[in-house]
């Protein structure tokens, strides 16, 4: 009898150790091509405005063209443009896309966020009135993808962290979101099955599902940016050390009249006193 409560305690440590490896094979294998290309982790330390990158990029420079991903009208994942600073910044949703929108707005004189308008409208490009690459000429949008004089900035975000974040938002707090994307079967039985599997918030089943459901909020970071346009970034950005990476880009550009934008907007915040 003494052995007992042992036995169920250890018989509960291996299901838990066999779950943990099987949800940590089933996450690498669901997120093996996650990552940003391979070159990225070699020639960018983080954090850091990259010029050899940039001059090697150059060497050979991309051309922009009307079906490239990231000029393609009213995609809600286009890069935004700030001109007073020279900035290009991609945005990746699940990696603080939301904080750099708000930001980006108040650099450019826009009133702060009304509390009654759901934050779903500031990443509608219709509605959160900012600029965007596909605005511009094809012309002006290649100089600013390809000139030394403009900084192109992206923010990553470790893989699993990404996902699992994705996971909770729009898996678990958002179960009408997940629904409508995910849910569409012909069939009734799979239909149920799956708004089932969304109930009782069955991770394994959402990871899998990420193959064969495709949405910004949970495919690979990759694939947010044509692959000809990886090289030109001359800055990245990482989620897990997001305060310093931010401010050390906003330190990086600076406007016309030769201040930086971390002096003009970064190390103030909103509301009266500056610390909202």
């Amino acid at each position: 009898m003494v052995g007992t409560p042992w036995s169920k305690c250890t018989v509960t440590i291996l299901i838990l150790s066999v779950t943990c490896a099987y949800m940590t094979l089933t996450m690498n294998n669901v997120l093996l091509s996650e990552n940003v290309p391979a070159f990225m982790k070699q020639s960018f330390h983080r954090g850091e405005v990259v010029e050899k990158r940039t001059k090697e990029a150059n060497d050979h420079v991309p051309l922009l063209k009307h079906t490239d991903l990231i000029y393609e009208t009213g995609r809600w994942g286009n890069p935004l443009v700030v001109k007073e600073y020279k900035l290009l910044f991609f945005t990746i949703p699940k990696v603080a896309c939301t904080e750099w929108k708000l930001l980006f707005r108040r650099i450019l004189g826009l009133p702060e966020w009304p509390k009654d308008v759901p934050l779903l409208y500031l990443h509608d490009p219709t509605k959160n009135q900012l600029p965007y690459l596909s605005n511009f000429t094809m012309k002006e949008a290649q100089e600013m993808l390809t000139s030394k004089e403009w900084t192109r900035a992206v923010f990553v975000r470790e893989p699993k962290e990404r996902v699992l974040s994705a996971f909770l938002n729009k898996f678990v707090e958002e179960p009408d979101f997940y629904v409508n994307k995910c849910c569409k079967f012909k069939s009734k039985i799979e239909k149920n099955y799956c708004i089932q599997k969304r109930e009782e918030g069955d991770f394994i089943y959402f990871l899998n599902r990420t193959l064969d459901c495709r949405n910004p909020h949970w495919t690979p970071q990759s694939e947010a940016v044509d692959k000809k346009w990886w090289k030109q970034m001359t800055f990245v950005g990482y989620m897990d050390q997001v305060a310093g990476d931010a401010e050390r880009l906003l330190k990086s550009i600076h406007s016309s009249e030769g201040t930086s934008a971390w002096e003009d907007f970064g190390k103030t915040g909103w509301g009266p006193h500056g610390s909202a």
